[in-house]
């Protein structure tokens, strides 16, 4: 009797194929393009622009980068969906979708929690009728998403 054994490295070269693919692809998150309109008619990703960045009446509320340089778990999230590529029953895209909903949590907390410095003016408070930098609406929360791109 003979046995035969033959290894074509099917499996190695579909996961080599899946790692190679996660070069050209990127989770953007934030407020994007597509964002639309608040109530009161305001662009929703120019009013993060500005509150971002800051203008001469608006003070700068980095919320976007706050969220990055708190949440340096986000490579361990990276790193632990490229390991679940090994699994036949995920992709790139699925992996990608859970590293974005972790992000998007992240930064959605950060406003939620009232962790992004300054705090608003008295007048500002007044206006709204509460104290919640970057909480005026709900607009902008609502709008913080992810989109993959390849």
């Amino acid at each position: 009797m003979s046995a035969y054994l033959q290894d074509d490295d099917s499996e190695y070269k579909k996961f080599k194929k899946k790692i190679d693919a996660s070069n050209d692809l990127e989770v953007a998150v934030g407020i994007h393009e597509d964002a639309g309109f608040n109530e009161n008619g305001d662009d929703i990703l120019e009013y993060a622009i500005w509150n971002h960045f800051g203008t001469k009446d608006i003070p700068e509320r980095p919320f976007v980068d706050l969220a990055a340089d708190r949440n340096q778990n986000w490579q361990r999230y990276v790193d632990e969906a490229l390991g679940n590529l090994t699994d036949k029953n995920t992709s790139l895209r699925i992996e990608a979708g859970k590293v974005g909903d972790i992000a998007v949590k992240d930064m959605k907390a950060i406003i939620e929690n009232k962790e992004v410095p300054p705090p608003n003016k008295a007048s500002t408070i007044k206006k709204k009728g509460f104290d919640h930098p970057l909480i005026e609406t709900g607009a902008l929360l609502s709008k913080i998403k992810y989109k993959i791109d390849e």
